[in-house]
């Protein structure tokens, strides 16, 4: 059980301070500065498509490599990673602090170990989404 437990501990440690993130063939590279993920075959080292997504901060891929999540300011981005296709793009909920609405800026993300859940770390805050 407490091997477990590590493992998991030191699953999210990894994903969380290890950008960028690759599954076998491809890395995820967010390019924070031109608005758009690098997808690289590492395989052959080179550039095998390039997403819009607007200012990428991070990446978090399941343990199976089927789905890529992209953190950005505000959104989170759904890539496929079969097809390398977009397949969603998500808003944080908007929070109310002080009689003023207002949606926190997201500082990480991370997938748990099983692929079930998606962790955002945010200013102050940290969420679960299934």
């Amino acid at each position: 059980m407490i091997k477990v437990k590590m493992l998991s501990v030191l699953f999210f440690i990894f994903f969380v301070f290890a950008p960028p993130i690759w599954t076998t063939p491809f890395a995820y590279i967010p390019n924070f500065n031109d608005n758009t993920v690098s997808i690289i075959d590492i395989d052959n080292n080179i550039v095998v498509k390039t997403l819009t997504v607007e200012r990428p901060f991070n990446a978090a891929v399941t343990p199976d490599g089927s789905k890529v999540y992209i953190s950005s300011w505000k959104t989170i981005t759904v890539i496929d990673g079969n097809s390398n296709q977009i397949v969603n793009t998500f808003s944080l909920p908007k929070y109310n602090l002080n009689d003023r609405d207002f949606t926190p800026e997201i500082q990480d993300i991370a997938v748990l170990p099983d692929g079930s859940r998606i962790y955002v770390a945010m200013a102050g805050a940290i969420l679960g989404f299934k």
